[in-house]
This record gives C-alpha cells, sequence and structure tokens, in this order.
C-alpha cells in the first residue's frame, strides 16, 4: 500500500508487482456514490462483456415507483441487480420501491446502460418526483477535509464536472482559494460558506473517527436530506457512522481488502463494495436444460442470473422460458452469502448426493 504517488512508482521499481493507493481509491469510490446533478450511471466494474454500474435515482422519474412499474430490462435490457439504501443492499425484488435516497446496481451493456441514462434524465429544477417531492437547485458538494481521500474525491469530481468547495483548517494544505474554504468543520459559518445548505452531498473524510462522527451527526441536523458519505479507520465504528445518519461508509481495510481481493482472484470471480460479487460458471447439471422461470434461482438463492455468455458474446436480454444448455457460461450477481447458498444448493449438494448414490450403490454390491 501507498500513501502518495511517488511512493508507488518507488514501490513498483523495488520490486512490487501490485501497489495500492487506498486514499485514491477512497475518495474515488466516494465520488462515484455522490448524489451529483445526474441520472448518469457510473461503471464501477466490467465482467464478460457486461457493465456493472451505479446510479442515483434522486430528481428522475424512478422515484416513488417499484422495479416492476419502471420495467427498465424491458425497456433498455439493463437489469437491476440491487439497491442501496443508507448503505444497505437491498435485492432487486419486483415489489421493491425505489426513493430519493436510493441507488441501483444496473447490469447491463455499453449501449444498453447509454439508452438508460439519455431516458432517465434529472427533471427539471423545481419539478416534483412521483412520491411528490420536489426536485430543486443544487450547489457544490462539500467536502470535510482537505487529505488524501477528500482530494482523491474532489479530483474525481472535477472530472466529471461537478462543482465542489473543500473545509479544510490546515493553511498548508489549501491548494486553490476558489475549490477550498478555510476554517474549522464544526464552524456553522464556515460549512454554509462552503454551500453546505445546498450541497447535494457531503463527505466527511478526516482521519479522526471521533471527529467523522460528531460532523456527521452535525451534518445529518443541518441537512436532513443530503447524502452525507463518510470514511472510518477503524472496520468497527462502519455501524456507529451508519447510526449517525451517514449513508455510505468506507474504511481503509473494506477497500483495500476489496482491491487486494480482486488483482489476486481468478478470472471467475469480481468482488464490487460492500461485498457485492459478481461471478461466472458453467450451468449445473440439475440446472441443464431446465428454464431461468422454472429453476427461481433469485427466490432459492439470492443469486440473479444477468447474462449468458455464448462463445464469447454476452447477452442481457434473457429469454426466461429457454432451456439452458451445457456450453454455456452463466453470469451471475449476488452477496457473498447467496454466493455459498447458490455452490451449496445446485453445486455442492449435487456432488454430495452422487457421492452417496455411489457409495450405496457399491454397498449394494458388496453386500451381494
Amino acid at each position: 500500500t501507498a500513501h502518495s504517488a511517488d511512493a508507488v512508482d518507488i514501490l513498483e521499481l523495488a520490486g512490487c508487482d501490485s501497489v495500492l493507493e487506498l486514499g485514491e481509491l477512497v475518495g474515488q469510490a466516494f465520488a462515484r456514490r455522490i448524489l451529483a446533478p445526474t441520472a448518469h450511471s457510473s461503471v464501477i466494474a466490467n465482467f464478460e462483456g457486461l457493465v456493472i454500474a451505479e446510479t442515483s435515482a434522486a430528481g428522475t422519474e424512478l422515484v416513488g415507483r417499484t422495479l416492476t412499474e419502471l420495467g427498465l430490462r424491458r425497456r433498455f435490457g439493463v437489469a437491476v441487480v440491487g439497491v442501496w439504501d443508507r448503505g444497505e443492499l437491498h435485492p432487486a425484488t419486483p415489489e421493491r420501491r425505489v426513493d430519493d435516497i436510493s441507488i441501483l446496481v444496473l447490469a447491463g451493456t455499453e449501449e444498453q446502460l447509454a439508452a438508460y441514462d439519455a431516458a432517465c434524465a434529472p427533471l427539471p429544477a423545481g419539478a416534483c418526483t412521483a412520491n411528490g417531492s420536489p426536485n430543486g437547485a443544487r450547489g457544490p458538494v462539500v467536502i470535510l477535509g482537505g487529505g488524501r481521500v477528500g482530494r482523491a474525491a474532489a479530483a474525481a469530481l472535477h472530472r466529471a464536472g461537478s462543482p465542489f468547495r473543500i473545509v479544510e483548517k490546515d493553511p498548508q494544505k489549501v491548494r486553490d482559494d476558489h475549490e477550498y474554504v478555510l476554517g474549522d468543520a464544526a464552524d456553522l459559518t464556515v460549512l454554509r460558506r462552503a454551500g453546505i445548505d445546498d450541497a447535494p452531498a457531503i463527505v466527511v473524510t478526516t482521519h479522526d473517527d471521533d471527529m467523522n462522527l460528531y460532523l456527521t451527526l452535525y451534518c445529518r441536523r443541518l441537512r436532513p436530506h443530503a447524502e452525507i458519505l463518510g470514511r472510518v479507520t477503524l472496520e468497527r465504528n462502519l455501524s456507529t457512522m451508519y447510526r449517525a445518519g451517514a449513508d455510505f461508509v468506507l474504511s481503509y481495510a473494506s477497500t483495500g481488502a476489496a482491491e487486494a481481493w480482486n488483482r489476486l482472484r481468478e478470472d471467475s470471480t469480481l468482488l464490487l463494495a460492500e461485498g457485492l460479487v459478481v461471478f461466472r460458471m458453467a450451468p449445473p447439471p440439475t440446472l441443464v436444460g431446465r428454464t431461468l422461470r422454472e429453476a427461481h434461482i433469485p427466490r432459492a438463492t439470492g443469486c440473479y442470473v444477468v447474462g449468458i455468455v455464448d462463445d464469447g458474446v454476452v447477452e442481457t436480454d434473457l429469454d426466461l422460458d429457454a432451456p439452458l444448455p451445457h456450453d454455456v457460461r452463466m453470469v451471475l450477481i449476488s452477496t457473498q452469502r447467496g454466493e455459498a447458498r447458490f455452490l451449496r444448493r445446485y453445486v455442492t449438494d449435487n456432488r454430495r448426493d452422487g457421492l452417496a448414490r455411489w457409495w450405496a450403490r457399491l454397498r449394494g454390491r458388496r453386500q451381494w
């Protein structure tokens, strides 16, 4: 791991095959999650020709409707594979209702996601979403702390063309008078100079967990409906930050572990943020010849088949009534628990049952 770009070069010259700059990774993850004034999807991974992306529902036609009512797969071919609400991943069940704070996890091809982006544009300022909430004008994202994580988040927002302000009390860390506000983030006057009253999102990035907890509580009282993202140093403080009102929390430990796993992984698995897993495998023998509709994989395991790879070509517009052939690969997405349930139900148990049948036959022959 490295704390700066210079250290990355030094460690690579020293012989490292992979170097993780954790501050950069956490900052970029925050920037992806921020409710910026756009409905455009943010790509978080590519796998087997599928693009996995996240998109905010805030200010769009999605708010207040269920996934069945939206029919995104029918309209654009994209599959909703999960819904984040205040740091908790919910399965994409047909009756799941989309709220202002919801972040949808989508899977599809680049063309399908582009079609979604073009159609699901934000509503005009002052218009109302389906649940009657106004879609007001948005100010800059407020970043509390100008350290490595804060600067990385700001750089990602700058590349995306989203306005931001960094609140920093150390004059030596202030890089630009226009983008920085010098002062203490616990001072209401300083926060208002940074634009907190109109900020769509607030990112809490100091290196002190107690201070981050305090600032999260403070900002939640000031802005009940703003998106609040925070970082923690100690993993045990994750749940405390969520109880304080944060919508999304990351730690160096979880971020570094996910990135290290993906760099060391086999090509058959990809670990996304917060334990979301994309994996591929050939249909187990018990599924070959059966249709996805009759298999009920999501209900039985919590896994969602988002694509079928046949001869190197991925198909996302799945026919639920077509029998599964043996010579394809399924691409599935789920939590890690869901993956374990899938393997236990369709792979491990079947192997165990086959062994039991073989042993019974062997015992029968010996008795004869």
